[in-house]
């Protein structure tokens, strides 16, 4: 039985904490969520060759989610010398932004002259991209950039949804029902949001992960980006309000869904 395979590449907040990254995800072996700021690397340490990733999806624009996005289009470019075969997935706007700034950091007319670029493509609410035995479909994150949330199904109905940076916002809820594992931001650490502060960064706390995943009836919450020395805590705060299984997940462990 096909089963989707998760490892995480990191789970930091925005500064990660020594010897891990930025939250980032590896899917299937070949379908990044987020880059952080170091991908190559983190991959070929867990035996992953960076060729064989062909789809990165962005959660969102922040410099910490798309830090090391030149390295790993280097890397490609140093094996294959083109970049056509991958594809970018993301808000479209600071997407396209943000692989320019990329492709004209590495100089591309100049020492990749016959390159062709990668694929740049955004998931409407209404849309399903399909990824050989997965479908994803997004909605709209409630951040301080334009971002999305992501959900990965398989053809048995096994769903992994992933939020990204966000704030509370009750459409996601609908967006992650009856979902098999809910990966949720905490940068707030335990507790909830500073609802004064948080007008301007919009992120969540483990207590508001916590109250998702009881409002969309996951069966498994896993806590990421956020204060790793309060791991206990933010497990503790998203107990409060969601009875299921919740863990920190441990960076280069391999997770079923």
């Amino acid at each position: 039985m096909y089963r989707l395979k998760l490892v995480f590449l990191g789970t930091s907040g925005c500064i990660p904490d020594i010897g891990d990254d930025t939250a980032s995800m590896l899917i299937d072996d070949k379908y990044l969520v987020d880059v952080g700021w170091d991908v190559v690397r983190n991959l070929r340490n867990k035996g992953v060759d960076p060729i064989s990733v062909s789809t990165v999806f962005f959660t969102h624009m922040h410099h910490d989610h798309h830090m090391s996005l030149p390295a790993f289009l280097f890397y490609h470019l140093q094996r294959k010398h083109t970049l056509e075969h991958l594809t970018l997935v993301g808000p479209k706007e600071d997407l396209e932004l943000v692989c320019g700034l990329s492709l004209d950091y590495l100089q591309i007319s100049r020492f990749f002259p016959e390159c062709k670029p990668p694929v740049l493509r955004t998931i409407l609410p209404e849309e399903t991209m399909t990824l050989d035995e997965v479908t994803v479909t997004a909605c709209p994150s409630h951040h301080a950039v334009p971002g999305l949330c992501y959900r990965f199904e398989d053809a048995d109905g096994k769903a992994l949804c992933l939020t990204g940076d966000t704030a509370y916002n009750k459409p996601m809820v609908e967006f992650f029902k009856d979902c098999d594992l809910l990966v949720h931001e905490t940068s707030w650490g335990p507790g909830r949001a500073d609802p004064i502060k948080n007008v301007h960064v919009l992120h969540s706390g483990a207590e508001e992960a916590g109250i998702v995943a009881d409002e969309a009836h996951a069966k498994k919450l896993f806590l990421v980006h956020g204060p790793q020395h309060l791991v206990e805590a933010c497990i503790q705060s998203a107990g409060k309000h969601f009875n299921g299984p919740i863990q920190w997940p441990q960076q280069g462990v391999p997770y079923t869904v």
